[in-house]
């Protein structure tokens, strides 16, 4: 089997259910974004793990990938399909991004003023993904048609952005703080 079949050389795309439809439509935008945010939090996990500190962020962030293709699958289906994934998303799931959401501005706090990412390279790249995973729900905003059904795969990326912007206040934090302390100024104040 090769990597190329040529079943999409004219504008067509199967979805996971089984209907062909064109690759300009909305759910194969929504889905396509939600795998170049999954890449893009590859990045972001590469560059975590380069700081012990931000061990715990890079984990979080495999299990994010982890959802993405869950809700990728469900985006690549029509809503009767999903009975038949082994997995779709849940409001488990949201509740599991609100409470990292919550422990996270529990401990480190929001800022106060609007954030220019760049102070830190896996803090700016954290930013880009957040910025993919706003692209990500207004698609899928365009591909529910039918709001009920898709209304928590919705909430779940609506949630994500949020997490994704607290992560990269605080791995900022941690870097930044990492690397003053590591420098010998111990009265490293951000």
């Amino acid at each position: 089997m090769s990597i190329y079949t040529g079943g999409g050389d004219k504008g067509k795309t199967s979805l996971l259910s089984g209907e062909r439809v064109s690759k300009a439509d909305p759910r194969v935008e929504a889905y396509g974004t939600l795998d170049e945010l999954t890449a893009q939090l590859g990045v972001c996990r590469a560059q975590l793990n380069q700081f012990p500190a931000c061990a715990p962020f890079a984990e979080m962030i495999v299990n994010i990938q982890r959802d993405l293709f869950r809700v990728g699958m469900q985006l690549s289906s029509s809503p009767k399909y999903w009975s038949k994934l082994s997995a779709p998303i849940n409001a488990d799931d949201i509740q599991s991004l609100e409470e990292a959401i919550d422990i996270l501005e529990k401990a480190f706090g929001l800022p106060g003023f609007f954030v220019s990412p760049g102070r830190t390279l896996a803090g700016a790249s954290l930013h880009v993904a957040r910025t993919i995973c706003r692209r990500a729900e207004r698609q899928a905003w365009a591909a529910a048609g039918d709001v009920e059904s898709y209304a928590l795969i919705l909430k779940y990326i609506n949630r994500l952005s949020d997490l994704l912007f607290s992560l990269s206040w605080v791995a900022e934090i941690r870097i930044l703080l990492t690397e003053e302390l590591s420098h010998g100024n111990h009265d490293a104040h951000l």
